[in-house]
């Protein structure tokens, strides 16, 4: 009797259940896209403004954050996804300063120009004051 009183009950759907799905596999999606820009033997990819790309993919990152707290439909969850996101920004603008000083160090936006110049040189002689930040 209880199984027949469950079958005949009302059936619930909620329409925005399915909306969590798409965070993880956007961030998931981002993280796949940065392996392009690993410098591979073959240099399949080689990007000209590789690093200024890997820069853009950490930005967009802060996005699947802020919607899985406002998907969620509760205030404590968007207030953490928004400071989630703030903390994000703030190491995000220290890591764009320590990264534009090694392109204005090897002059140019790619990773692979990068790999060749420290080959030469080692940055841990020539930026340790700026690694200590």
């Amino acid at each position: 009797s209880d199984a027949l009183k469950l079958l005949s009950k009302e059936w619930y759907f909620f329409n925005y259940s399915n909306l969590y799905i798409y965070s993880p596999m956007m961030m998931f999606f981002l993280s796949l896209v940065m392996w392009i820009l690993y410098p591979w033997i073959s240099c399949m990819y080689n990007l000209e403004f590789s690093i200024l790309f890997m820069l853009l993919i950490l930005g967009l990152s802060v996005y699947p954050v802020l919607f899985v707290g406002w998907i969620s439909n509760c205030n404590y969850a968007i207030l953490g996804s928004m400071r989630l996101v703030s903390t994000m920004i703030s190491f995000e603008i220290n890591l764009f300063f320590l990264v534009f000083s090694l392109m204005l160090l090897i002059e140019s936006f790619s990773f692979n120009d990068l790999i060749n110049y420290q080959k030469m040189i080692k940055f841990v002689i020539l930026l340790y004051p700026l690694y200590l930040m």
